[in-house]
């Protein structure tokens, strides 16, 4: 039975497009986060269906200081970290899980047709390396999980996400939840 620490954000969720949905405020907002909550709840589901024993999911996606769950529709097979300001944005990741998967992620700043692409901050920061190699949120996450020898084994987000979780990981099961023409905006599918 395996223990599963689950880290989600926001922009690379399912239908999330632009930057009004990422505010923490307004119709959109809220519509956005009952989104996370979907894709967070199936993450949970396939966890579970795998013979996961313990899951462990983590809101952080910084608007509303980390409350961007809908607590009504959270799925009962999990604990949930949320809100802030905390000790470490890893909280309660240790050792002692098996595996760790990324839910709504998004590509680094600067990538050609990633889904509200950027690093940590729109802001602040642009380029992120480790190791002297080119990083974005899914590198950084790794990175730490790794540094506790927790592989991390999901990642869910916009293709150009999917691609970057697949180069810098390697073998990762990776679900491409939409495709950017651009950085708001999307193709329809057939």
């Amino acid at each position: 039975m395996a223990k599963i620490y689950v880290m989600t954000d926001l922009e690379g969720i399912t239908y999330v497009v632009r930057e009004e949905q990422t505010s923490g405020q307004g119709s959109e907002y809220e519509e956005a986060c009952r989104l996370l909550t979907g894709d967070v709840n199936a993450a949970i589901e396939g966890a579970l269906k795998g013979g996961a024993s313990e899951i462990v999911v983590n809101d952080l996606h910084g608007a509303r200081g980390g409350f961007n769950f809908v607590p009504d529709l959270l799925h009962e097979g999990a604990r949930y970290v949320t809100g802030g300001p905390r000790s470490s944005r890893h909280y309660g990741l240790s050792d002692g899980f098996d595996a760790a998967f990324m839910v709504g992620y998004h590509a680094m700043a600067g990538t050609r047709n990633g889904v509200l692409e950027h690093t940590m901050s729109t802001r602040v920061l642009v380029n992120v390396y480790i190791n002297g190699k080119r990083a974005g949120e899914i590198g950084i996450d790794a990175a730490i999980a790794g540094s506790y020898g927790i592989p991390v084994v999901f990642v869910s987000g916009c293709k150009r996400a999917v691609e970057e979780a697949t180069e810098l990981i390697g073998d990762v099961e990776g679900v491409v939840v939409k495709e950017g023409i651009s950085r708001n905006f999307l193709g329809q599918g057939g």
